[in-house]
């Protein structure tokens, strides 16, 4: 299950990249300027042209898409890997718990 996810999880990445560079599948015509990777929270496609506040072209909107919908593969790739090794995702909040039981002592 986490090799699909995570394939799916790169398609994802590797459409995002190529809607929001390439002019010759996607037009501009139709899809607006090619965008720019901008990094501020968390990385997203910007457009290169000021179309007015709050307004984003069709571009932006699929690529962003496409990442955001990557990003979220990609965790349940991450999920499920950990599930299919063994990890008990119940005991982390046991292991929170214990840490206010905890004494430190010096040797």
């Amino acid at each position: 299950m986490s090799y699909s996810v995570v394939g799916v999880s790169y398609m994802a990445f590797v459409a995002a990249f190529w809607c929001a560079s390439n002019t010759t599948i996607y037009p501009v015509d139709l899809y607006g300027e090619p965008l720019k990777l901008q990094f501020e929270f968390a990385p997203y496609f910007s457009d290169t042209v000021d179309l007015g506040s709050g307004v984003y072209s069709s571009r932006a909107w699929l690529a962003n898409t496409h990442f955001y919908l990557g990003f979220f593969f990609l965790q349940g790739h991450l999920w499920h890997a950990l599930r299919a090794m063994g990890f008990d995702f119940k005991k982390i909040g046991q292991a929170f718990d214990n840490i206010e039981n905890t004494k430190i002592t010096q040797n």
